[in-house]
């Protein structure tokens, strides 16, 4: 019987099956086209988008010398906005010269061994906390806040280690003004890292403006301070501030609470 079954359907099964396995290639055909096609366009947009990455600078590629040539700015030791920045003075209170005193201390006998983290926490703050540049619902003191725009083209990613801006209504910022790069271990990157980091924080700052006002940094390399203004492509740098020295501390502290002012004038003119 079923040799018979095979021989009665033997004719048209072999016509279907030819039929059927004809289409079937024919399918099976169209798919590989189709798949290859998918393949390609898969491979482009993984090139273009790899290129894409590669254009974008990584983080601790931000040195100075990079950053000043890519965008074409011109670096100088005076200038108005930061020599005006500088000049400030003001007298503390006593509360306020014990808290620089422990800071100091602590930077004495600790100092030597502190990672970058311990020298925020344990001295940074404290000359923030003294130079006092909160103002509720106009300006805050913000840390570890990442920073993204794209600047002249080119996209860049800054994590900043200290920023004052404008917050909004749930306190977060927005709208920055003055960011602070530090590194504790000189010799590991020199003074590029944490200034390259800095101005491309100001720069995406400006972008974000658009107001042709000048943005305020500092970055730090151990004990020493660098104050920084940025204006258009005009970025200007001053000498450097020795920390552990109690008056250039004073000093420190009083150009960090000047910011202060200089943001409600900012915002007062907008």
């Amino acid at each position: 019987m079923l040799s018979g079954l095979s021989s009665a359907t033997s004719s048209g099964d072999k016509a279907t099956y030819v039929l059927c396995f004809g289409r079937n290639e024919r399918q099976s055909k169209r798919k590989l086209r189709t798949n290859a096609r998918e393949l390609q366009i898969l491979a482009y947009l993984c090139v273009s988008k790899k290129q894409k990455m590669d254009n974008i600078p990584k983080f601790h590629e931000l040195r100075a010398d990079k950053v000043l040539n890519a965008f074409s700015i011109v670096k100088k030791k005076h200038c108005e906005h930061l020599n005006h920045w500088l000049t400030y003075s003001e007298n503390l209170t006593e509360t306020e010269l014990s808290i620089l005193e422990i800071a100091l201390q602590r930077y004495d006998e600790l100092g030597d061994g502190w990672n970058e983290e311990e020298l925020k926490m344990h001295f940074i703050s404290l000359v923030f906390a003294v130079a006092n540049v909160n103002i509720a619902k106009t300006c805050k003191t913000f840390y570890e806040r990442p920073l993204t725009g794209i600047v002249q083209g080119r996209q860049l990613n800054v994590i900043c280690d200290c920023m004052v801006a404008q917050p909004d209504f749930a306190g977060l910022p927005t709208m920055p003004y003055f960011f602070l790069q530090e590194y504790k271990q000189a010799q590991r990157f020199g003074k590029s890292a944490p200034e390259g980091q800095m101005l491309a924080a100001m720069l995406i700052a400006q972008e974000k403006h658009q107001n042709g006002k000048p943005l305020y940094g500092s970055f730090i390399i151990e004990r020493h301070w660098y104050f920084t203004t940025l204006q258009q492509n005009e970025y200007c740098v001053s000498k450097a501030y020795d920390a552990t020295v109690k008056e250039k501390l004073l000093e420190i502290t009083c150009i960090l609470r000047q910011l202060k002012r200089i943001i409600q004038q900012h915002i007062a003119t907008k």
